[in-house]
């Protein structure tokens, strides 16, 4: 055990046993867990963290909304999130986490299709995949996406 959870641990049981606030273990200058000042400082804490909490719960509600949205129009919302983290990486990221990836998906069998989109992206053209009629399911889009790659 390091030397600073050894010395938190005898400062809750030096208050456990009855020392009281402000009060010194001896030979030990700190100020014990039990003291005024830290007691204020959990609370700012903890006030702080309610509200931080707050608003993480609005922006998560934000997040959600957005991807219902996108799922609304045929977009798949776990392949939605996951080219958003992959649209957050840097190169270098993304390169180690495509590495890991392949390795993976070999060490279990599956394939990962990395590089299905290789040749059109190197060569820089630009998929042209007609998204109006947004009566179609997304299936039938997936499919005529996937059919544009041929020609």
């Amino acid at each position: 055990m390091d030397t600073e959870t050894q010395s938190s641990i005898s400062k809750i049981e030096n208050d456990f046993n009855g020392m009281g606030d402000n009060e010194q273990d001896e030979g030990n200058d700190e100020i014990l867990i039990n003291s005024e000042d830290v007691r204020l400082s959990i609370s700012q804490v903890f006030d702080k963290l309610k509200t931080l909490e707050l608003e993480r719960s609005a922006i998560n509600s934000d997040i959600k909304s957005e991807l219902d949205n996108l799922e609304a129009k045929g977009v798949n919302r776990k392949a939605a999130k996951s080219a958003f983290k992959r649209f957050k990486l840097s190169e270098e990221e993304r390169e180690a986490m495509d590495f890991s990836y392949e390795v993976c998906c070999s060490a279990v069998g599956v394939q990962s299709q990395l590089g299905l989109f290789d040749e059109h992206h190197k060569s820089g053209d630009i998929m042209d995949i007609n998204f109006s009629n947004e009566s179609e399911s997304p299936q039938v889009m997936q499919k005529k996406a996937f059919d544009s790659l041929d020609s």
